[in-house]
């Protein structure tokens, strides 16, 4: 539970060294920390990489967390999609990420097989799982504002490993992004698990979300993500909101990060107010939107000050000012002290 270092993020993705020999000095830019985290199930320090919404440390408000697979490939472009969907447009909530890299990425996420070979190192989702639940969300809770709502994001065996949590521990995540899932695993095992692990799924008192994407990839891919998602169409169990893309114009490495950016949004979307709502009712009929999310999503909501700006702006556009001002008078009473995403900077004189 060691602080380690500030992650540093310099000119062109980390590799400003490199153009130190052409004479320039850059300043880095930090994207977040990182921690050594103790680990009772698997008897070691795990490395985790923290990312947190430039609020945190102006307000004490809570915020969900978001769990990252394959930290090491995907931690700067989910921070970045998390940054602007949440602090810059407000279509999410701020949100917490939490980056988990590797270490034996074959076997940790993969679960175990039906027939192991004798030779083979033997595959251990269901460790991975109980170091998640058991380890580091405890953690995460323990040293962070967190509200009760977490989010995990897995892509291809990452991917399998979502499904495989959400059809055997539903109630470790809110929300399940398998991003091009490696179901051809042990022969589809999860997959011809499914159905009768979908009949008997129970979600608890809130909303569960899932969401499936797959690329223009190999067929090992897509085809049973397909038939993921139509058993999920057969089954449909009660308490879990699901939805399925299929994304023509991605590979298998580039479908996250449109995948990314689509399964937040569709998580999160009974956050947004039509334009017809916010036109009849104002900012009441808001207030009294999110008043009702908690049903939904288990804990409070409130509009975000960047939701209410944009609310406020497109009032403005309306000729209605001063709806628009109610909406800018009630953000600067929310988030008196939140940090402007965009800001002037002091230049620097010529020398």
């Amino acid at each position: 539970m060691v602080r380690v270092f500030a992650l540093l993020l310099t000119v062109a993705m980390g590799w400003g060294q490199a153009l130190a020999g052409d004479g320039l000095a850059g300043s880095p830019v930090q994207v977040g920390d990182e921690y050594w985290v103790r680990s009772e199930v698997f008897k070691q320090q795990r490395r985790v990489q923290v990312y947190l919404p430039s609020s945190y440390g102006t307000s004490q408000a809570r915020y969900p967390v978001l769990y990252l697979l394959d930290g090491d490939a995907y931690y700067l472009s989910v921070a970045g999609i998390v940054r602007q969907l949440g602090e810059s447009s407000g279509r999410i909530p701020e949100t917490i990420v939490v980056s988990i890299p590797n270490v034996a990425r074959a076997q940790e996420l993969a679960p175990p097989v039906r027939k192991p070979k004798a030779d083979e190192a033997p595959y251990v989702a269901d460790r991975f799982l109980q170091f998640l639940k058991q380890d580091l969300i405890p953690w995460v809770d323990a040293q962070y504002r967190t509200q009760p709502f977490r989010i995990i994001v897995g892509h291809s065996r990452g991917g399998l490993f979502t499904l495989y949590t959400f059809l055997n521990a539903p109630d470790t995540f809110n929300a399940y992004l398998a991003l091009s899932p490696a179901l051809w695993w042990d022969d589809e095992a999860l997959l011809q698990e499914a159905p009768r692990k979908l009949r008997a799924l129970k979600v608890g008192k809130s909303t569960r979300f899932l969401y499936l994407s797959a690329g223009h990839e190999s067929v090992e891919i897509m085809e049973p993500t397909a038939r993921m998602a139509k058993l999920l169409e057969q089954s449909q169990p009660p308490g879990l909101r699901w939805r399925y893309d299929y994304l023509a114009n991605e590979n298998h490495m580039s479908s996250h990060l449109p995948s990314t950016y689509a399964g937040l949004q569709m998580v999160f979307a009974d956050l947004q107010v039509s334009d017809a709502a916010l036109l009849s009712q104002g900012l009441a009929g808001v207030e009294s939107h999110y008043a009702g999310l908690q049903r939904i999503y288990g804990y409070e909501l409130r509009p975000s000050r960047a939701m209410l700006s944009w609310m406020g702006n497109f009032l403005d556009q309306q000729g209605r000012p001063e709806q628009a001002a109610a909406f800018y008078r009630r953000a600067e009473q929310l988030y008196p002290n939140h940090p402007p995403l965009m800001r002037d900077w002091p230049a620097r004189p010529l020398q």
